[in-house]
């Protein structure tokens, strides 16, 4: 299993990059990072922006790719084309536009995987949320230098019932994090950034489970 950690986003309305967001004494990107780690992914791609980058320090065999990209399909293109894969393998795909997803829940859709599916996204309370678990091979439009990437919510409709929709009691699936009022919602407190030259790994906290992952 891999993992692709989108994070390229500006962050406008959110008042700066969303990657930097503090979360639980980390910036939310590292904190996804770790998460998937966490869950058994053997590698894992951060793509954010070049603003984002210097000082970066990630946890694990993780890496960083750089996006310039306007959109979503755009950077996940940018960061499966740093990672080979079987068309068997799942990927991952985490959106720092929400909080790390608990390790039970990407297990939960890696199951779901495991039992025929070739997606899987979780569902909270009747509202679909994120990360993706998908097989490689769904994602094969995105490794095509050639072709203008798609939105991966097309990619997935496309795959019918072969997209299962898994329903968790995981708060962080559906916590969208677009402005400073969501912030405030979702982390109990104002919107604080870290500085982007001075980023390190999370504690262990964030980076230890005595679970089995996936």
């Amino acid at each position: 299993m891999i993992g692709v950690v989108l994070a390229a986003g500006h962050g406008r309305r959110l008042g700066g990059p969303k990657a930097l967001v503090l979360f639980e004494g980390a910036p939310l990107v590292l904190a996804h990072t770790a998460r998937l780690f966490e869950a058994g992914c053997r590698d894992v791609v951060v793509v954010v922006r070049a603003e984002v980058a210097p000082g970066l320090v990630l946890p694990g065999r993780a890496r960083v790719a750089l996006s310039s990209a306007s959109d979503q399909g755009g950077s996940l293109s940018v960061g499966l084309r740093e990672i080979a894969t079987a068309d068997e393998e799942p990927v991952v795909i985490s959106l720092v536009d929400v909080l790390p997803a608990r390790v039970a829940t990407l297990c939960a859709l890696v199951a779901a995987l495991d039992g025929g599916a070739e997606a899987a996204t979780p569902r909270r309370l009747g509202v679909s949320g994120h990360p993706v678990v998908a097989r490689a091979r769904v994602l094969r439009a995105y490794r095509s230098e050639s072709v203008a990437p798609p939105r991966l919510c097309d990619v997935l409709d496309a795959l019918g019932p072969a997209r299962v929709r898994v329903s968790v009691e995981d708060g962080a699936v559906t916590s969208e994090l677009d402005c400073p009022a969501d912030a405030q919602r979702v982390l109990g407190h104002g919107v604080v950034f870290a500085d982007a030259s001075e980023t390190s790994p999370p504690g262990e906290s964030i980076g230890r489970s005595s679970r089995t992952p996936c």
